[in-house]
């Protein structure tokens, strides 16, 4: 073994673990994301950056939540068909157009779905259920206090939370914004990721030239209006040129992501690069297949991530380290979606090692289980065709048996 390969294997001498791997992303002083106003309308997808509470009662008063005659339940009791209730009809309550005045005994409003309950009444008796003739209604069954009302609050009291701070903004939640009183709101500027693919072969004048397969995926991996993508172009395998496009690019990137020459190979210059770029090291190499020379350093406090420069490689493990890293710059959860699901069949890995194995859903007997997708010459990108997610196999487990639960990552 010539000096440089034993220098270049020293690297990887203290691999961390997972967990820890991920302790020190937590605990390291990053620059935190800028933050701006964003409008609820326009802001699906986005960050929160502040937990938000409603400001107002949704609905602000009692509602009817069907068509029919806003009434006093009391006037109904006893109420049949052979003897049912009768009652005056004296005006009509719609959305956009209330009754003003009060109810008084023996009255009654017609109301439609969303129309404010009248002052006087208290329950709604529906269209269907009651006889209307010559201004007049009978009411042949007793209505319940409350009966087809939606109150004030009942779906949104003033003060409750509708997002906390670092959570995804769901389509959902910008209707509770918006009849909770809320129009904007702040948010966390989307992360800028720098994606640099570096390698001789990956230009036209190499005699083994291979398509640089791995660009356009990792471009489109992540969320849009989480994460914004640029491609910083491609860098030989030379120190110089590598840490010259990652500090000529710094101001226009939150974090920097180098696929390729981070293993042991004469031309892997990555942390070479990163010395000549003056960032700090903070880990060299994490127990994880695949993956395992997956490196993280800090230049100007973003974070630079080194990849292997196999596609499927640094698809799998830039989606799992992005969101441990978006975590702990911006609060961020519920990133991807992690469930407990029974494995299809016995699967062995050995410990020592987190596994990354990717996985499909499937029905089996009535129950959801998740099936592994690798090959025997390990990961590769077929794995991930038809895949759902990706099994997580913690350093401490030697495998499953069918019917074990096992963690799954969703895309």
């Amino acid at each position: 073994m010539n000096s440089e390969v034993r220098r270049k294997m020293g690297r990887f001498s203290n691999l961390v673990s997972m967990d820890e791997a991920f302790r020190i992303i937590r605990e390291h002083q990053w620059r935190g994301l800028p933050v701006m106003e964003a409008e609820v309308a326009s802001s699906a997808g986005m960050i929160a950056a502040k937990t938000i509470q409603a400001t107002r009662d949704s609905p602000a008063g009692p509602r009817s939540l069907v068509d029919g005659f806003a009434v006093k339940s009391s006037q109904t009791e006893g109420s049949s068909s052979a003897d049912p209730s009768r009652f005056r009809i004296v005006g009509k309550s719609e959305a956009g157009k209330r009754f003003d005045s009060a109810v008084s005994d023996g009255e009654c409003v017609e109301i439609y779905t969303g129309g404010i309950i009248p002052e006087g009444s208290d329950a709604v008796a529906m269209a269907e259920n009651v006889t209307s003739s010559g201004g007049f209604i009978l009411v042949s069954s007793p209505v319940s206090p409350g009966e087809n009302v939606a109150s004030a609050g009942e779906d949104i009291k003033a003060g409750t939370t509708i997002i906390n701070s670092g959570s995804v903004i769901r389509p959902w939640h910008l209707s509770a914004m918006i009849d909770g009183g809320v129009s904007k709101l702040p948010v966390f500027s989307p992360l800028r990721i720098a994606i640099l693919s570096t390698g001789d072969e990956l230009f036209t004048d190499s005699s083994d030239r291979i398509e640089n397969s791995g660009m356009p995926s990792l471009m489109n991996l992540f969320p849009g209006a989480i994460i914004n993508t640029l491609w910083l172009g491609q860098a030989h395998d030379d120190p110089d040129e590598i840490a010259g496009k990652i500090k000529e690019s710094l101001e226009k990137w939150d974090m920097a992501l180098i696929t390729g020459g981070s293993s042991l190979g004469r031309k892997d210059e990555v942390p070479e690069a990163m010395e000549v770029s003056g960032s700090l090291k903070v880990f060299g190499g994490i127990r994880i297949k695949p993956g395992r020379t997956t490196s993280l350093y800090s230049l100007d406090g973003k974070p630079v991530l080194s990849l292997s420069g196999f596609p499927s490689t640094s698809i799998l493990i830039a989606d799992i380290m992005v969101e441990a890293l978006l975590s702990a710059m911006a609060g961020v959860s519920g990133y991807r979606i992690r469930l407990q699901l029974p494995i299809d069949s016995n699967i062995s890995t050995g410990s020592g090692y987190t596994r990354f194995i990717p996985g499909r859903l499937q029905l089996r007997n009535g129950k959801t289980t998740v099936a592994p997708e690798f090959s025997n010459r390990g990961m590769r990108l077929g794995s991930l065709l038809h895949s759902f997610g990706i099994i997580i196999i913690p350093d401490t487990v030697e495998g499953y048996r069918a019917g074990d639960l096992v963690e799954f990552r969703l895309w």
